[in-house]
C-alpha cells in the first residue's frame, strides 16, 4: 500500500512537457552542383563532404546519395549523444572550411534542425508613397513639364513620366528614356519630343494625337521587345500620362508607387534576420523573395577591341579584378 501511494505521489509531482526534449542526432548536407552527372558529383563532391563529415568522433553513420546536379550526404550521431548542437556546429565548421570544390559547386547547405517544431513567418513589404509626398512629387513634375514645353512647339502635347521611390536616382534610368524617345519619334508616336527628366523621375514630352490608352500601349511594346530586363529599373511606377500641367497630382496618385525600394527592404529584412539570429532557441532563419543585386555595365566594343579583349573574355576580365558575378543573367550585345 506504501509503495502504491508513493508511486502516485511521485507520479504526480513528476515534471511534465508538452514537447519532450529529444536530441536530434540525423543532418543533411546538400550541395547542388548543376549540370553535372552523377557519377563526377559522385567523385568530386560527395566523397570529398563525407570524409570532412566524418573527421568528427562523435559521428556514427554516414550515408549519400549522388545525382544530377546534386549530392546528399546523411549525417547520423553515435546513440546517447545529448549535447547534439556543440557536434553539429563542428560539423559545420569543418564543412565552411572545405575550399577543394570544383568551380560550380555550391554553395554547400547543412540542414541540422529536423527537430524543430515551430516557425514564425514574417512578411515585409513596403506602404504607399504618402499622399503629401506625392503632391511636392507632383509640383516638381509639374514645373519640369512647364519649362520643357515653354521653348516648344505649340500643339496638342503629352508627358509620359517614370517615377522612383525617393531613395533611388532618376540617372539610373535615363538611358532606357533616352532609347524610348527615338522610338517614339521614329514610330511616328511623338512629335517634337523632348527628355524630361528630374530627381526621381524621368519621361519624354511631344506632340501626339493619339490617346493616353495608345501612347502607354506603345510603351509597354517598346520595353517587351527593346529593352532588356537589366535596363528595366524593378522599383519603377507604373507610367503616368500628363497632358494637362495643372493636372499632375491626380495623375500621379493614381499610379503612386511603394514608398521603399527592394534594397531598403533587404537591408531592413537583413537586419531582422541578425536580431533573430542571436536568441538561443532560433536555429534557423531564412529570408525569401529578396531580389538579387544586379550591376548593369555600358561599354564601348570599339575600346574593348582596341585592348584586345572579345565579349566573350568579358567574365574572366571581370574576375581577374577580383569581382564576384551574381547568380543571376550576364546579357551581352
Amino acid at each position: 500500500m506504501g509503495t502504491m501511494l508513493w508511486g502516485a505521489i511521485g507520479y504526480l509531482k513528476m515534471p511534465q512537457r508538452k514537447d519532450p526534449d529529444i536530441p536530434v542526432v540525423t543532418a543533411l548536407v546538400i550541395t547542388p552542383w548543376p549540370g553535372m552527372d552523377a557519377e563526377r558529383i559522385e567523385d568530386r563532391v560527395t566523397r570529398r563532404i563525407e570524409a570532412v563529415v566524418a573527421e568528427n568522433k562523435h559521428v556514427e553513420t554516414v550515408r549519400s546519395v549522388s545525382r544530377t546536379n546534386v549530392s546528399y550526404v546523411y549525417v547520423e550521431l553515435k546513440e546517447g549523444m545529448t549535447e547534439t548542437g556543440e557536434i553539429f556546429d563542428d560539423i559545420a565548421l569543418r564543412l565552411d572550411g572545405i575550399r577543394a570544390l570544383p568551380e560550380g559547386a555550391g554553395p554547400i547547405q547543412f540542414i541540422k534542425d529536423f527537430g524543430s517544431t515551430a516557425a514564425l513567418m514574417l512578411t515585409v513589404a513596403s506602404p504607399r508613397l504618402e499622399e503629401v509626398q506625392v503632391s511636392l512629387r507632383a509640383d516638381q513634375v509639374r514645373a519640369a513639364i512647364e519649362r520643357l514645353r515653354a521653348g516648344g512647339t505649340p500643339g496638342k502635347r503629352a508627358s509620359v513620366v517614370y517615377n522612383l521611390p525617393p531613395s533611388i536616382s532618376a540617372q539610373t534610368v535615363v538611358r532606357p528614356a533616352q532609347l524610348y524617345l527615338a522610338q517614339a519619334e521614329q514610330d511616328g508616336i511623338l512629335r517634337d519630343a523632348r527628355l524630361l527628366e528630374g530627381p526621381q523621375f524621368v519621361g519624354v514630352d511631344g506632340i501626339t494625337n493619339l490617346p493616353d490608352s495608345a501612347l502607354l500601349a506603345h510603351l509597354h511594346g517598346f520595353i517587351r521587345q527593346r529593352l532588356r530586363v537589366a535596363e528595366f529599373h524593378p522599383d519603377a511606377w507604373q507610367p503616368a500620362v500628363v497632358r494637362d500641367p495643372a493636372k499632375t497630382r491626380t495623375s500621379l496618385l493614381a499610379v503612386a508607387g511603394d514608398k521603399y525600394s527592394y534594397r531598403e527592404l533587404e537591408q531592413y529584412t537583413d537586419v531582422l534576420k541578425r536580431t533573430f539570429q542571436t536568441v538561443p532557441q532560433v536555429s534557423k532563419v531564412e529570408r525569401l523573395g529578396v531580389l538579387d543585386e544586379q550591376v548593369t555595365l555600358a561599354f564601348s566594343q570599339e575600346r574593348l577591341a582596341s585592348y584586345g579583349i572579345t565579349l566573350g573574355r568579358l567574365r574572366d576580365v571581370l574576375r581577374a579584378r577580383n569581382t564576384a558575378l551574381g547568380g543571376g543573367q550576364m546579357e551581352v550585345g
